[in-house]
C-alpha cells in the first residue's frame, strides 16, 4: 500500500511539472508581463497566442528581462491581423526574477501565454 501511494504522489508530481501552466491577459495598455517568482521554479514559454477584438497592424514583441538586461525573443510584423501565434523554437529558461514581457499595437483583445515547467 504505502509503495502505490509513493508511486501515485511521484506520478502527480511529474504530472504537474510537465503540465503547461496557461495565463490569459488583457492587451489593453498593449503590455503584459509575466515575472517568475518562485525561487525553486524554471520554467519556459511554449507559445504566446493573441485574440485581438479587431484587426490590427503593428509590430509585436515579445522580450526576456534577465539580470537587468533584456533581450528580444521574437519581433513579429502584422497587418489587418485579429490571431497571431509565437511559438518558442527552444526551451528559454526563466528563473526566478526572469520575466517574460509582450508589446503589441494598443488594442482590445486577449493574449494568452502558455508556460512549462522546467525540471
Amino acid at each position: 500500500m504505502k509503495t502505490r501511494i509513493a508511486f501515485a504522489v511521484f506520478a502527480l508530481a511529474i504530472a504537474a511539472v510537465a503540465a503547461p501552466m496557461v495565463q490569459n491577459h488583457p492587451t489593453a495598455g498593449g503590455s503584459v508581463t509575466v515575472t517568475n517568482t518562485q525561487p525553486n521554479s524554471v520554467w519556459a514559454p511554449v507559445a504566446v497566442l493573441f485574440a485581438f477584438d479587431a484587426p490590427v497592424t503593428g509590430t509585436i514583441s515579445i522580450d526576456r528581462s534577465s539580470l537587468g538586461a533584456s533581450f528580444q525573443l521574437a519581433s513579429i510584423s502584422v497587418t489587418a491581423a485579429r490571431h497571431v501565434t509565437w511559438i518558442a523554437d527552444t526551451d528559454f529558461a526563466f528563473q526566478n526574477g526572469d520575466a517574460l514581457s509582450v508589446t503589441c499595437p494598443a488594442a482590445t483583445g486577449t493574449v494568452q501565454i502558455i508556460r512549462k515547467g522546467i525540471p
